[in-house]
């Protein structure tokens, strides 16, 4: 009975990975006309002002994003050769257990600008960011979210920013011409959050967690090493640590808009707060007590 309980759960997990798999190639198939009407949607025009990146490696971290991939690497692909830039797009999957792997491998077959980098088990944000930027060259480093959640029109004003002399340019969702979208309960813990963080640590900055930011070749070598964090943390951890270190740090408002969730699950709400709030005082104690950053950056 209980073999053949397991042979049915077995038999299930194998139909729903093939139907993913199935559905994720559909969209692989669909993407390059879902990127096209992107850009003819969003008027995207040619703002970079004449000022190119040698390199830009633009990363993508991933994590069970097989059904939203093709359709956000399609988007991002037409919208950076439209700008003109000199890039490679980098995906770095964070461990992933769904069709990501085999989507990921045929679009960087189908494109030379396409990379893939993935970490045997998923270790973190921070983490899998680290090691995709410790194998490939650039002179402008940007990340952001698969969901694509903030606008892509804004690359153009990081790039331009990190070329000018900024270290680190991140989005923000906070400031007065930011335009946000996402659920009251989450929005007011993310403005609560920001504004224990600009209490502890005197940084000024409206928006730590956005996940859409560039850095400089400097503080990809000089700064990441210095983070400890690897998870959700390490957003916040990298700007304060930048900010106390004298780095060159930007924020420009963002457009965004919150695309996993149109209401917000409890349970991750409180785990969030948790992992963010042990972070808070791990790196209170790394700043104000042991002040190690300090020492390790002479």
């Amino acid at each position: 009975m209980v073999s053949s309980v397991k042979k049915i759960r077995s038999n299930v997990d194998i139909k729903t990975k093939i139907d993913s798999q199935s559905q994720a190639f559909t969209a692989l198939r669909q993407y390059r006309h879902r990127a096209t009407s992107y850009l003819q949607q969003q008027d995207i025009k040619h703002t970079t002002g004449g000022i190119f990146p040698k390199q830009l490696i633009v990363t993508i971290p991933v994590y069970n994003d097989a059904q939203i991939l093709a359709h956000s690497v399609g988007i991002t692909n037409v919208t950076l050769s439209h700008f003109g830039y000199n890039y490679l797009l980098v995906l770095a999957d964070d461990g992933s257990t769904d069709a990501t792997y085999q989507i990921s491998r045929q679009l960087s077959c189908e494109n030379p600008r396409l990379k893939y980098v993935r970490l045997a088990f998923n270790q973190g944000r921070g983490k899998v960011l680290a090691t995709a930027w410790g194998r490939f060259q650039g002179d402008v480093f940007l990340y952001f979210d698969s969901d694509l959640s903030t606008e892509l029109k804004h690359i153009p004003e990081v790039v331009k920013r990190i070329l000018s002399g900024y270290d680190i340019v991140t989005g923000s969702r906070y400031l007065c011409r930011s335009k946000t979208t996402r659920p009251p309960l989450r929005r007011f813990v993310s403005l609560f959050y920001n504004l224990v963080v600009r209490a502890l640590f005197r940084d000024g900055i409206s928006d730590h967690q956005c996940g859409f930011k560039g850095l400089s070749k400097r503080a990809v070598e000089k700064l990441i090493p210095l983070c400890r964090d690897k998870r959700w943390f390490w957003d916040t951890e990298m700007v304060v640590i930048a900010k106390k270190l004298g780095y060159k740090v930007s924020e420009i408002p963002v457009e965004w808009r919150e695309m996993k969730w149109t209401r917000t699950p409890i349970r991750r709400l409180v785990k969030d707060i948790y992992m963010l709030g042990k972070g808070l005082i791990t790196l209170f104690i790394r700043v104000y007590l042991s002040r190690e950053i300090f020492e390790k950056e002479r």
